[in-house]
């Protein structure tokens, strides 16, 4: 279902790795090719997971299903950066690597554009989803890709301060889950003061 956005290279560029799903095809949403920029063999790039898949199951509450696919994108991220022998070098090439996209206008605009590309297929699932009016189901699919740039946010945050990989894990998932709980609960309980 997931890719990370800090996928490795292993694989062609540009192959779509999702499988069909019949209930994807059945809301009549057209399936999209993933698109991934190259990188080095064994090199970080920038990948957007699409959601559609996951929220194609209509007995997994929205939010439940785009949770899911962040906590897969994390965990493999996570993974490579268990993996090398020094989590202080794992965490300062994760930092450059998240300022390369932040210091590149057209990796940012990138990523952004793959984000915004997500829109129109997740728009309209959740609209076949509950039966909503366009605007409400728009609305949704803005809140709900909203979840990626607060776990990237998270990301960047959390980085320098986590005594470990599993502490950074555990403190951006609470970071993403408490907004992903607002968007459940909506802003009407919202204190602003």
């Amino acid at each position: 279902m997931g890719r990370s956005l800090l996928a490795s290279s292993s694989g062609e560029v540009g192959e779509d790795r999702r499988q069909p799903d019949p209930q994807h095809r059945a809301a009549d949403v057209p399936e999209q090719p993933r698109h991934e920029e190259p990188a080095e063999p064994g090199k970080p790039r920038v990948v957007v997971d699409e959601p559609d898949t996951a929220l194609a199951d209509r007995e997994t509450a929205p939010t439940v299903a785009i949770l899911a696919v962040l906590a897969e994108e994390l965990a493999g991220l996570i993974a490579r950066m268990a993996a090398e022998p020094d989590f202080a070098q794992a965490r300062t090439l994760t930092r450059r690597f998240a300022e390369l996209i932040r210091s590149t206008p057209s990796l940012r605009a990138y990523q952004y554009e793959q984000i915004e590309r997500l829109t129109a297929p997740t728009t309209e699932l959740l609209a076949a989803r509950a039966d909503a009016d366009a605007s409400e189901a728009l609305a949704a699919a803005h809140a709900l890709l909203g979840l990626w740039p607060v776990q990237y946010a998270s990301l960047r945050r959390r980085l320098e301060t986590a005594p470990s990989p599993e502490a950074l894990a555990a403190d951006v998932t609470a970071d993403v889950h408490r907004a992903a709980r607002l968007i459940e609960h909506g802003l009407a309980g919202w204190s602003c003061s």
